[in-house]
């Protein structure tokens, strides 16, 4: 699990070592589409983390997760503290939130988006459902 902030370039720089690694989570992806499949293309078995950003337009990690579709997306709400403008708190059911606008960026179900992050999520950490 990676939570990279301003510092893209420290994980390119190690990217041979994170290739050796069985998968790597990228929480709260901070880079662009281009970034994420470079990474992908340097051996790196990497996931991107995809949460309430989304709800809050950020439009680069949009871009990404439109991208990379559904094959390498796992959903997060980074409950408490990812709020949304007038909200005290996070809460973990607002997952469903984060997997509805997954599903409008990939114009698949919600129900279809909310299995493709959860198979990924058991194969990122390789885990059995």
């Amino acid at each position: 699990m990676v939570h990279c902030r301003k510092a893209l370039d420290l994980i390119f720089a190690d990217s041979r070592r994170l290739a050796r690694l069985p998968s790597v989570v990228f929480h709260g992806w901070p880079g662009s589409p281009v970034e994420a499949e470079s990474l992908l293309k340097r051996g790196v078995n990497a996931w991107f983390s995809a949460g309430k950003g989304l709800l809050r337009g950020d439009k680069s990690l949009s871009r990404t997760v439109t991208a990379l579709g559904p094959s390498r997306v796992v959903a997060e709400t980074d409950a408490p503290w990812m709020t949304l403008r007038g909200e005290a708190y996070s809460l973990p059911s607002d997952i469903r939130l984060v997997h509805a606008e997954l599903a409008s960026l990939w114009g698949i179900p919600a129900e279809e988006a909310e299995a493709a992050a959860e198979a990924n999520f058991f194969r990122a950490y390789g885990v059995s459902p």
